[in-house]
């Protein structure tokens, strides 16, 4: 199972651990990465499936042999750093700085469209791996960051860090077509539906 590091830390220990309660024989196996790199691995056949957000929604997925379905709606924040607590428009940021996934994370594709970053010259991207190391940023005063409510519901980001939403985005479940595994389809059965 592929999977977004958001949705690993927020929406999925509840989901695995119920499985494993229902099919305790079964051998999960999870990586995490950005949603272009990890819905490739689906086309492959190296990861079963994914949950992946689709800024494009299914279209281009068909044309990949691929198929999906919405699980969990996603709101996105633009976490702000201490001294821009009181910006209420992304154009009135001072701080030129985003923390973000490495290219093929479309949160990371969100913020920068949503930011001008393609007509900013003064804007630059920190790449992190960690939603902790960019938080921490952030907290630092050094840059912004996009994240779902449901990781900032997770508690790691001080209290005193103001936020300005970005809109809403679902995670959805990639597989190829025609697969289907008795434990594919018990595991996507388990699957909330949005």
């Amino acid at each position: 199972i592929g999977s977004m590091e958001s949705t690993a830390a927020s929406r999925l220990p509840a989901v695995l651990a119920a499985y494993h309660v229902d099919h305790p024989a079964m051998r999960l196996s999870l990586s995490t990465g950005p949603s272009r790199q990890i819905v490739e691995q689906v086309r492959t056949g190296a990861l079963d499936c994914a949950f992946a957000a689709l800024p494009d929604g299914d279209a281009s997925l068909a044309e990949m042999g691929l198929q999906s379905r919405p699980v969990w709606t996603e709101e996105l924040l633009l976490l702000l750093p201490p001294g821009e607590a009181n910006v209420a428009d992304t154009g009135r940021l001072t701080v030129r700085s985003l923390a973000a996934f490495p290219q093929g994370c479309t949160y990371r594709g969100m913020a920068e469209e949503r930011l001008g970053l393609a007509n900013a010259p003064d804007w630059r991207v920190q790449e992190m791996n960690s939603y902790h190391a960019m938080i921490a940023c952030v907290a630092a005063g050094a840059c912004v960051t996009v994240l779902p409510a449901s990781v900032l519901a997770l508690g790691s980001a001080p209290a005193t860090l103001e936020t300005l939403a970005l809109g809403h985005l679902d995670t959805c479940l990639v597989w190829r077509e025609g697969f289907a595994t008795p434990a594919f389809r018990a595991f996507a059965d388990g699957l909330p539906s949005v």
